[in-house]
């Protein structure tokens, strides 16, 4: 059976506190605050070796390939959140999603690779400017499993950063 981890404020305030400095929002953190935060997080969670797919990069996907060189793992999962006919993936029928803590469950495949870290600038470029890099909890039945990468519509992202603020405190 899998870990579950106890998913509860402090942490969701973390979540959002590096995800609004990984958007370019001031939260009100030094960055050497927000450097130890994530280097809190990567020494738990290995965040750097996870990333959530909902759409072209997933197995079987059009881009799913991109990820095909690393030998990892891959799971099923759930994230919360909201799917939009918006990105540039809905031009080939895959939606985008923006990160809702308190949001419908969404599923996704999660992939876990001990060499995705030196993968982050290529899949970054690859994504562009529409989407942004953000940590995720990842969910099953039983609760948090994991906390993960995961391309996020950057300016979904930016239009509720009102709602990031107010959770990251």
């Amino acid at each position: 059976m899998q870990s579950v981890f106890h998913f509860g404020p402090p942490l969701l305030s973390l979540l959002c506190k590096i995800n609004l400095d990984r958007l370019g929002v001031d939260a009100g953190m030094s960055p050497d605050w927000l450097r130890g935060a994530e280097q809190a997080l990567e020494a738990v969670f290995t965040c750097s070796r996870r990333l959530a797919v909902y759409g072209t990069l997933a197995p079987g996907e059009l881009h799913g390939r991109k990820l095909a060189n690393l030998n990892g793992s891959w799971q099923d999962g759930l994230v919360r959140g909201d799917l939009y006919r918006d990105g540039w993936g809905t031009e080939r029928g895959c939606p985008g999603l923006k990160w809702e803590p308190d949001g419908l469950k969404v599923p996704i495949k999660l992939l876990t690779a001990r060499d995705l870290p030196e993968e982050w600038e290529r899949l970054d470029s690859f994504e562009g400017e529409d989407y942004v890099r953000i940590l995720v909890p990842i969910e099953n039945d039983n609760g948090v499993i994991a906390i993960a990468n995961l391309y996020a519509i950057r300016h979904h992202m930016l239009d509720d950063r009102e709602k990031l603020l107010m959770a990251g405190r």
